[in-house]
């Protein structure tokens, strides 16, 4: 074999060598573990962008593990094996659909699927996704409801503005009604409020406003009962001058009521025989007016009052005119008006 022929075959060698080393250099690019085994595959494409949550689908072949994490573009894109370790849980050897909740709104993500192989070949592939704006929305629901008061909560979400209006059943709220002619309140936090309309039934009704949009929660029915007033006789009314207090006893009667006794004062130093005498069931400084009452029924139970006034007017030729609203704690109330001679003790 001539020198020239050997020369050509150790060339010939050594190409063959530097193309093998480029081969395994393309098939390792991107491994973080450069070990031997099948290289894992990792399919990403973006779903379904509702509001704050984002869904994407992912398929991860010829791996042993894989994981995912989604974290702010603006933020570093964290290395793969940081995502193996500190990443959920990616299902290998089928496509899944993950979503991502309570993300911010209208802010851009980056995805990052890792996934390992047997030989600790580790790879990745990026997803970038935007969240979408926060929709405008209000609820409306029901408190409290009693025989005078229909109690009620607004929340609103995304909103500039929030409106409530009360209509009668059988009539009707546009929107533009209740935005033009409604309760204008918070649009920022939820407000409770309280309606005490008359007896009758009755609908509430709310829109939340942004820009050109508008969001009406759905409008709530209500009854209002009424209170039960009972029917009392005016038996006497007794009245003593304490010198700085005037106290009264008005006694009334009713086939249900053995004696209602209401002791009304005044404690400001006031020696004057006229006033309103606002409910309370204690002596408290500082208020003009005192009243303490309670109702004896036939069979011995007390009922206290939880509120109302009592009205003493001078109604001439030396006669009291005595005007009641009072409620007991029963929600059964005594409104009546009484004229008359005054017993002095």
């Amino acid at each position: 074999m001539s020198a020239s022929f050997k020369n050509v075959l150790i060339m010939i060698k050594r190409i063959l060598f530097v193309f093998s080393a480029l081969l395994c250099l393309a098939a390792c690019e991107g491994l973080e573990g450069g070990g031997k085994g099948k290289i894992p595959n990792i399919t990403l494409a973006p779903g379904e962008v509702i509001e704050n949550t984002l869904t994407f689908d992912v398929t991860v072949n010829d791996a042993i593990a894989a994981a995912y994490m989604c974290v702010p573009a603006s933020s570093a894109t964290p290395e793969p094996a940081t995502v193996l370790e500190k990443g959920k849980a990616v299902t290998v050897g089928q496509t899944s659909s993950i979503t991502v909740y309570s993300l911010d709104f209208e802010a851009a993500y980056t995805i990052v699927v890792a996934a390992m192989d047997e030989a600790d070949n580790i790879v990745s592939e990026t997803l970038s996704m935007t969240t979408a704006e926060q929709s405008l929305h209000l609820v409306l629901t029901s408190s409290a409801t009693t025989h005078k008061s229909f109690v009620f909560t607004l929340t609103p979400t995304n909103a500039d503005a929030v409106y409530y209006k009360m209509y009668v059943k059988g009539e009707t709220a546009t929107n533009e009604d209740i935005i033009a002619n409604g309760e204008s309140v918070s649009a920022t936090e939820a407000t409770s409020h309280t309606l005490t309309p008359e007896k009758g039934d009755y609908f509430v009704a709310a829109v939340a406003t942004k820009g050109d949009k508008a969001y009406r929660a759905k409008d709530l029915e209500f009854s209002i009962a009424g209170a039960e007033v009972v029917n009392v006789e005016v038996k006497r009314v007794d009245a003593k001058n304490y010198g700085t207090d005037i106290l009264y006893d008005i006694y009334l009667k009713n086939s249900d009521i053995n004696v209602i006794k209401l002791d009304c004062y005044f404690h400001d130093g006031s020696t004057s025989a006229f006033g309103e005498y606002v409910y309370s069931n204690k002596s408290e400084p500082g208020k003009v007016a005192h009243s303490y009452s309670y109702s004896t029924l036939l069979s011995g139970t007390r009922i206290m009052f939880t509120g109302g006034t009592v009205k003493v007017e001078d109604a001439g030729s030396g006669q009291h005119k005595i005007i009641v609203n009072m409620t007991r704690e029963d929600e059964k109330v005594y409104d009546f008006t009484w004229v008359g001679d005054v017993q002095w003790k």
